[in-house]
Formats: structure tokens, C-alpha cells, sequence
């Protein structure tokens, strides 16, 4: 086995949350006094980078920014700046989704159960991966209630840490959440992987100088994903295991 260590990203990667996702993003959304309905193909396109940068492309999108566009929102920053080039970020809608953050962050790990589980053969993965001696991590940019949730519920022993957003730290894809991984588990960078669905994903690795395999059963499009710069795509998690050089137990 090539590492002694795989960290994960939660949404679109291990689990799939999409559903819920989109529900409490509609909820914050009606709460607001919007009208909006958050389809899943539509959440696909606000998740990655927090639930804040979420709201401000959803508020964006309402305002009438194409879906192409919403992933330059917070994109590779700690904060979205309030632009007026043309891209509708305003200052109001920063305020705005400021303002609804709090809705999403009591609703969401309320319900971030109800129709969420974990992708086929992820746990079969995870159970492999440590009997071979490797160390597992969950590393996500979703609240940190909601990831120590959904890791203690879906993963229950099968990894070695778990952390999700919050104030303490910059959120992907700066590195401190993946160092700090790191020195939880002792292990160096260049001895793991971090595994993902997104371009925030392959930013982080590269900002954590790690190594990064993306995966095409998550929130982005495999030609999104190479045009980003993913260098190893696995297609199915057998996939995955072959790329991890661990034989495939299922």
C-alpha cells in the first residue's frame, strides 16, 4: 500500500447528501422570503466551499447569474468579496446570505439524516483500508456539527478523524484543516491522499502539497474536474481501490 494515510471529503465523496442538502438550502431560502426551490442538480452547483458561499450563489443564481458561472464564488478565497464586474456578488447579497447562514446552520443538522447515506462499497473501502493498516480521515467543508453527525452515524469506528467547518479555522481550500489532520494522525503529506469530488478538493491537495485523486460520482462533472486540474479520476470506488493500490474486498 502506497499510503499510510486517505482523507476524504464528505459530500459527493463518501456520502451522499445531496437531497438534504437541497432541502435546507430551500428551507433558509423560504425563511428569507424567497421563493426559489433548490433542485438537486442545482445544489450540485452551490456546494464545495461552505454553506455561506452556498447561499450567496443561490441568492446569485435567483438574480440571475448562469449555473456556469456560481463556481466562481468563492472560489479559492477564505471569504467572497462583493463585486459589481457584472457577476451580480453584490454587498446586499453577501448581507443577505450572512443574514440567512444562521436559518441553514439550525436546520441542516436537524435534518441532514433523512435521506442521507453513504455511497456503495464506501464502508467496504473504509473497512479495507484499515485492516491494511492505513489511517482514515474525513476532512469537509460542511458544518462541523453536521460532519461529526454523519461520520459517528454512518462510520462508526472506521475513522480516525473527523472535521467540518467552523470559526476556528480557515475552510478549504486553504490547508490548515488537512495540516491539522495531519498532525493528529502523524503522518507527513507526502505519505497520504486526499480524495475528492470537487475543484476545491484538488486546490486543497495542492495548497497541502498531497497527493489527490478526484471522483466523477460526486457534485462535479468529470470534464469539470480535469479542467481544474484533477490529474487521477476514479469512476467507481473499485475504481478508487485500485488507484489506492488496495485489492478490492467486495
Amino acid at each position: 500500500m502506497r499510503y499510510k494515510a486517505v482523507i476524504f471529503d464528505m459530500d459527493g465523496t463518501v456520502l451522499d447528501t445531496i437531497e438534504d442538502l437541497a432541502g435546507a438550502v430551500s428551507y433558509a431560502m423560504r425563511a428569507g422570503g424567497h421563493e426559489i426551490e433548490i433542485t438537486e442538480g442545482l445544489a450540485r452547483e452551490l456546494f464545495g466551499s461552505g454553506a455561506l458561499v452556498a447561499l450567496e450563489r443561490a441568492l446569485s443564481y435567483e438574480n440571475g447569474m448562469p449555473v456556469e458561472s456560481l463556481a466562481e464564488i468563492g472560489a479559492g478565497s477564505e471569504h467572497s468579496d462583493p463585486r459589481t464586474d457584472g457577476n451580480l456578488l453584490t454587498a446586499e447579497t453577501v448581507d443577505e446570505a450572512r443574514l440567512l447562514l444562521p436559518i441553514f446552520k439550525r436546520y441542516y443538522p436537524e435534518h441532514c439524516e433523512e435521506h442521507t447515506a453513504p455511497f456503495t462499497g464506501i464502508k467496504e473501502l473504509l473497512t479495507d483500508l484499515q485492516a491494511a493498516g492505513v489511517k482514515t480521515a474525513v476532512i469537509s467543508n460542511k458544518i462541523d456539527a453536521a460532519v461529526q453527525e454523519l461520520a459517528d452515524t454512518h462510520f462508526p469506528g472506521l475513522l480516525t478523524f473527523a472535521l467540518g467547518e467552523s470559526s476556528a479555522m480557515r475552510r478549504k481550500p486553504y490547508p490548515d484543516m488537512i495540516e491539522m489532520c495531519l498532525e493528529v494522525m502523524n503522518v507527513k503529506a507526502e505519505d497520504a491522499v486526499y480524495v475528492g469530488d470537487s475543484e476545491i478538493d484538488i486546490q486543497t491537495a495542492e495548497n497541502a502539497a498531497m497527493d489527490c485523486i478526484s471522483v466523477t460520482w460526486g457534485f462535479r462533472s468529470e470534464q469539470f474536474l480535469k479542467t481544474n486540474g484533477a490529474s487521477r479520476i476514479a469512476h467507481t470506488v473499485d475504481e478508487l481501490a485500485l488507484i489506492l493500490q488496495l485489492e478490492p474486498g467486495y
